[in-house]
Protein backbone atom coordinates (compact mmCIF):
# COMPACT_ATOMS: atom_id res chain seq x y z
CA UNK A 1 0.00 0.00 0.00
CA UNK A 2 1.76 3.14 -1.27
CA UNK A 3 0.97 6.29 0.89
CA UNK A 4 2.74 10.18 1.51
CA UNK A 5 4.83 10.08 4.82
CA UNK A 6 4.39 13.42 7.14
CA UNK A 7 7.56 13.73 9.01
CA UNK A 8 6.26 14.91 12.27
CA UNK A 9 7.49 18.72 13.82
CA UNK A 10 8.04 19.72 10.36
CA UNK A 11 5.82 22.29 8.35
CA UNK A 12 3.77 20.56 5.47
CA UNK A 13 4.27 21.54 2.07
CA UNK A 14 1.84 24.75 0.70
CA UNK A 15 -1.80 23.13 0.13
CA UNK A 16 -1.55 24.63 -3.86
CA UNK A 17 2.21 22.65 -4.15
CA UNK A 18 0.55 19.75 -6.75
CA UNK A 19 -1.59 22.37 -8.09
CA UNK A 20 1.29 24.44 -9.44
CA UNK A 21 2.49 21.09 -11.41
CA UNK A 22 -1.00 19.94 -13.48
CA UNK A 23 1.00 17.17 -15.40
CA UNK A 24 2.45 15.57 -12.28
CA UNK A 25 0.39 12.15 -11.13
CA UNK A 26 1.82 10.01 -8.47
CA UNK A 27 3.32 6.81 -8.91
CA UNK A 28 4.43 3.85 -7.27
CA UNK A 29 7.49 3.73 -5.02
CA UNK A 30 10.76 4.02 -6.74
CA UNK A 31 12.27 2.27 -3.75
CA UNK A 32 10.96 -1.54 -3.40
CA UNK A 33 11.85 -0.98 0.42
CA UNK A 34 9.94 2.31 1.06
CA UNK A 35 6.34 2.49 -0.16
CA UNK A 36 6.33 6.14 -0.15
CA UNK A 37 4.30 7.46 -2.98
CA UNK A 38 6.59 8.36 -6.11
CA UNK A 39 5.69 11.58 -8.34
CA UNK A 40 6.29 11.87 -11.83
CA UNK A 41 5.13 14.31 -14.64
CA UNK A 42 3.17 12.15 -17.00
CA UNK A 43 5.06 12.86 -19.78
CA UNK A 44 8.63 12.01 -19.29
CA UNK A 45 7.36 9.11 -16.90
CA UNK A 46 10.96 7.55 -16.49
CA UNK A 47 12.22 10.14 -14.22
CA UNK A 48 10.82 11.08 -10.61
CA UNK A 49 10.70 14.04 -8.62
CA UNK A 50 11.48 14.41 -5.16
CA UNK A 51 8.75 12.63 -2.63
CA UNK A 52 6.96 14.39 -0.56
CA UNK A 53 8.52 13.52 2.81
CA UNK A 54 12.01 14.83 0.97
CA UNK A 55 10.18 17.87 -0.17
CA UNK A 56 9.07 18.48 3.29
CA UNK A 57 12.66 18.24 4.38
CA UNK A 58 13.90 20.78 1.56
CA UNK A 59 11.06 22.96 2.05
CA UNK A 60 12.26 23.29 6.03
CA UNK A 61 15.34 23.75 5.47
CA UNK A 62 15.37 26.55 2.83
CA UNK A 63 12.28 28.28 5.06
CA UNK A 64 15.24 28.43 7.85
CA UNK A 65 17.28 30.52 5.31
CA UNK A 66 14.46 33.09 4.11
CA UNK A 67 16.05 35.77 1.86
CA UNK A 68 19.60 34.03 2.23
CA UNK A 69 21.32 32.87 -1.33
CA UNK A 70 20.16 29.38 -2.15
CA UNK A 71 21.82 27.81 -5.30
CA UNK A 72 19.88 24.43 -6.72
CA UNK A 73 21.57 22.05 -9.46
CA UNK A 74 18.98 19.86 -11.00
CA UNK A 75 15.50 21.45 -11.77
CA UNK A 76 14.06 18.78 -14.01
CA UNK A 77 10.65 20.42 -14.20
CA UNK A 78 10.90 22.74 -11.31
CA UNK A 79 9.15 21.35 -8.31
CA UNK A 80 12.15 21.82 -6.04
CA UNK A 81 12.95 24.84 -7.74
CA UNK A 82 9.39 26.32 -6.74
CA UNK A 83 9.37 25.06 -3.66
CA UNK A 84 12.54 26.94 -2.77
CA UNK A 85 11.71 30.09 -4.17
CA UNK A 86 8.24 30.17 -1.93
CA UNK A 87 10.31 29.25 0.80
CA UNK A 88 11.73 32.82 0.21
CA UNK A 89 14.89 32.20 -0.70
CA UNK A 90 17.06 34.17 -2.97
CA UNK A 91 17.23 31.07 -5.47
CA UNK A 92 19.60 30.11 -8.44
CA UNK A 93 18.68 27.41 -10.08
CA UNK A 94 21.09 25.97 -12.75
CA UNK A 95 20.01 23.61 -14.80
CA UNK A 96 20.25 22.67 -19.08
CA UNK A 97 16.63 22.48 -19.16
CA UNK A 98 16.40 26.30 -18.57
CA UNK A 99 17.33 26.44 -22.13
CA UNK A 100 14.31 26.17 -24.91
CA UNK A 101 13.02 22.96 -23.99
CA UNK A 102 9.80 21.65 -22.85
CA UNK A 103 10.71 20.97 -19.47
CA UNK A 104 12.21 23.81 -19.20
CA UNK A 105 8.67 25.79 -19.89
CA UNK A 106 7.40 23.78 -17.32
CA UNK A 107 8.99 25.07 -14.70
CA UNK A 108 8.81 28.46 -16.02
CA UNK A 109 4.89 27.98 -16.14
CA UNK A 110 5.18 26.44 -12.57
CA UNK A 111 6.83 29.15 -11.00
CA UNK A 112 4.21 31.37 -12.56
CA UNK A 113 1.15 29.72 -10.67
CA UNK A 114 3.27 30.72 -7.41
CA UNK A 115 3.27 33.27 -5.38
CA UNK A 116 6.72 33.49 -5.02
CA UNK A 117 8.24 35.05 -1.27
CA UNK A 118 11.71 35.29 -2.81
CA UNK A 119 13.48 36.11 -5.45
CA UNK A 120 14.79 33.41 -8.43
CA UNK A 121 17.23 33.16 -11.79
CA UNK A 122 17.38 30.48 -13.72
CA UNK A 123 20.36 29.58 -15.63
CA UNK A 124 21.00 27.55 -18.83
CA UNK A 125 24.33 25.61 -18.07
CA UNK A 126 25.82 23.06 -16.59
CA UNK A 127 27.58 22.29 -13.35
CA UNK A 128 30.23 22.16 -11.98
CA UNK A 129 31.24 24.78 -14.53
CA UNK A 130 28.37 27.22 -14.57
CA UNK A 131 28.58 27.57 -10.35
CA UNK A 132 32.38 28.15 -11.01
CA UNK A 133 31.19 31.09 -13.19
CA UNK A 134 29.05 32.21 -10.90
CA UNK A 135 31.18 32.50 -8.12
CA UNK A 136 34.10 33.50 -9.85
CA UNK A 137 33.21 37.28 -8.97
CA UNK A 138 32.90 36.37 -4.91
CA UNK A 139 29.22 35.55 -4.97
CA UNK A 140 28.67 33.10 -1.66
CA UNK A 141 25.52 31.05 -0.77
CA UNK A 142 23.85 29.96 1.78
CA UNK A 143 21.74 26.80 1.29
CA UNK A 144 22.22 24.28 -1.75
CA UNK A 145 20.45 21.31 -3.54
CA UNK A 146 22.60 19.25 -5.39
CA UNK A 147 20.34 16.74 -7.88
CA UNK A 148 22.05 16.89 -10.85
CA UNK A 149 23.83 14.11 -12.57
CA UNK A 150 24.36 11.21 -10.16
CA UNK A 151 26.58 8.94 -12.06
CA UNK A 152 30.43 8.58 -11.30
CA UNK A 153 32.06 11.73 -9.48
CA UNK A 154 29.73 13.90 -10.53
CA UNK A 155 28.57 14.33 -7.17
CA UNK A 156 31.58 15.05 -6.01
CA UNK A 157 32.57 17.31 -8.52
CA UNK A 158 29.31 19.25 -8.01
CA UNK A 159 29.82 19.21 -3.76
CA UNK A 160 33.81 20.19 -4.26
CA UNK A 161 32.95 23.56 -6.06
CA UNK A 162 29.56 24.52 -4.14
CA UNK A 163 31.91 23.81 -1.00
CA UNK A 164 34.19 26.83 -2.62
CA UNK A 165 31.75 29.19 -2.75
CA UNK A 166 29.68 28.11 0.54
CA UNK A 167 28.96 30.74 3.62
CA UNK A 168 30.98 30.03 6.79
CA UNK A 169 26.89 29.06 8.10
CA UNK A 170 25.53 26.60 5.03
CA UNK A 171 24.06 23.65 4.42
CA UNK A 172 24.82 21.35 1.78
CA UNK A 173 21.22 18.90 0.59
CA UNK A 174 22.18 15.87 -1.76
CA UNK A 175 19.32 14.38 -3.17
CA UNK A 176 19.47 10.28 -4.04
CA UNK A 177 21.90 9.96 -1.40
CA UNK A 178 21.15 6.19 -1.38
CA UNK A 179 23.25 6.19 -4.78
CA UNK A 180 26.99 5.35 -3.77
CA UNK A 181 28.29 8.42 -6.05
CA UNK A 182 26.46 10.91 -4.12
CA UNK A 183 28.04 9.02 -0.70
CA UNK A 184 31.39 9.85 -2.12
CA UNK A 185 30.40 13.67 -2.16
CA UNK A 186 28.81 13.35 1.09
CA UNK A 187 32.25 11.44 2.81
CA UNK A 188 34.64 14.23 0.91
CA UNK A 189 32.35 17.13 2.62
CA UNK A 190 33.13 15.06 6.24
CA UNK A 191 36.32 15.01 5.75
CA UNK A 192 36.95 18.60 5.05
CA UNK A 193 34.93 19.38 8.50
CA UNK A 194 31.49 19.59 7.51
CA UNK A 195 28.92 17.91 10.13
CA UNK A 196 27.24 15.49 7.82
CA UNK A 197 24.04 13.44 8.48
CA UNK A 198 21.42 11.54 6.48
CA UNK A 199 17.81 11.82 6.66
CA UNK A 200 16.27 8.14 5.95
CA UNK A 201 13.97 9.05 3.17
CA UNK A 202 12.63 6.82 -0.17
CA UNK A 203 15.95 7.83 -1.89
CA UNK A 204 17.71 9.25 1.13
CA UNK A 205 19.01 12.59 1.83
CA UNK A 206 22.67 13.51 2.70
CA UNK A 207 23.24 16.64 4.94
CA UNK A 208 25.99 18.92 5.16
CA UNK A 209 26.38 21.37 7.59
CA UNK A 210 28.45 24.01 9.18
CA UNK A 211 28.21 27.06 11.49
CA UNK A 212 25.06 27.18 13.31
CA UNK A 213 23.25 25.86 10.48
CA UNK A 214 22.27 22.35 11.94
CA UNK A 215 20.22 19.19 10.63
CA UNK A 216 16.78 19.50 11.31
CA UNK A 217 14.94 17.02 13.87
CA UNK A 218 13.36 14.34 11.31
CA UNK A 219 11.56 11.18 13.09
CA UNK A 220 12.03 8.59 10.01
CA UNK A 221 8.74 6.38 8.67
CA UNK A 222 8.25 3.79 11.61
CA UNK A 223 6.34 1.62 9.56
CA UNK A 224 9.81 0.92 7.32
CA UNK A 225 12.58 -1.48 8.44
CA UNK A 226 15.43 1.67 7.41
CA UNK A 227 17.82 -1.36 8.59
CA UNK A 228 17.18 -3.94 6.56
CA UNK A 229 16.91 -1.33 3.59
CA UNK A 230 20.47 0.54 4.26
CA UNK A 231 21.91 -2.47 4.62
CA UNK A 232 21.02 -3.81 1.22
CA UNK A 233 20.64 -1.00 -0.75
CA UNK A 234 22.57 1.60 0.44
CA UNK A 235 25.49 0.12 2.79
CA UNK A 236 27.73 3.45 2.09
CA UNK A 237 25.54 5.23 4.35
CA UNK A 238 25.59 3.43 7.74
CA UNK A 239 28.30 5.35 9.25
CA UNK A 240 26.27 8.77 8.81
CA UNK A 241 23.40 6.82 10.61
Amino acid sequence: MQYDYHPPGLEDLPPKTESWFPHVVKCRSWNPYVPHWGRKDRRWPFIGVLTWEESILVYNYAKSLRKMPFLEIGAWIGWSTALLAYAGTRLTSIDPIHGETLQGKSCTDSLARVNVAGEFCLINGFSPAAVKEIASNGKQFSGFLIDGEHAGDAPLKDAQQCAQCASTECVIILHDAAQPGVGNALRWLQSNGWDCGVHLTAQCLGVATRGGVKLLHHTADPQVDWKRYVERQAPHLRDFL
